[in-house]
């Protein structure tokens, strides 16, 4: 829905390949207040990135890909940045009503949350089951989101970070719960 908008609004198709001009990036940072609970220009700016990759959008959907390359591997630190104040961003919006959702088992203490990149699942399903321990597994360019969202709802006694690729690290064991929210997309040899 979001994309399909985006091209309908901010963008126009030339000899096959989607073209997005600068209209797009000065009307959705003046907009972004009308975006629901999406203040911040985090999430704005983000997608600008991520639309510009769809010059190539015909290419990215014959191959069910990018044509490139994997998306993290080439991005450097404001990107990570950008890309992690935008993940705050959207689950701002929904992760209390997500935690909601969620039964975990009383005798749960320990859970995983794969690719968790700033925590807040972890943080809420936590704060409401004072006896379970959370740890975020994420890649290193993350982590400082996730310390610093850790702290700002002072869970640190409750939540922690652990730095690692879930896809080739070993894993801990003893886990009763793991999450894996929005992690299907850096699947790439499950893809192939």
């Amino acid at each position: 829905m979001y994309l399909q908008s985006y091209l309908d609004e901010f963008s126009y198709k030339a000899n096959r390949r989607y073209m997005s001009g600068q209209l797009f990036s000065r009307a959705a940072i003046a907009g972004s207040a009308f975006i629901g609970n999406i203040t911040d220009k985090h999430f704005i700016l983000f997608c600008d990135y991520l639309y510009k990759g769809y010059l190539q959008l015909d290419e990215t959907i014959r191959l069910g890909r990018r044509a490139s390359s994997n998306m993290l591997e080439e991005m450097w630190e404001w990107e990570w940045e950008l890309f992690s104040r935008a993940m705050i961003d959207i689950s701002k919006t929904n992760f209390k009503e997500v935690a909601s959702k969620i039964t975990i088992p009383k005798s749960a203490s320990k859970m995983l949350d794969l690719g968790g990149s700033h925590g807040l699942y972890s943080i809420e399903l936590c704060r409401r089951n004072p006896g379970l321990k959370g740890i975020v597994v994420d890649l290193a360019p993350v982590k400082k989101y996730a310390d610093e969202c850790i702290a700002a709802y002072k869970v640190s006694d409750q939540v922690s970070y652990l730095t690692a690729d879930f896809m080739k690290d070993e894993i801990l064991s003893g886990i009763d719960v793991i999450l894996g929210f929005n992690i299907i997309h850096g699947f790439e040899s499950i893809r192939k």
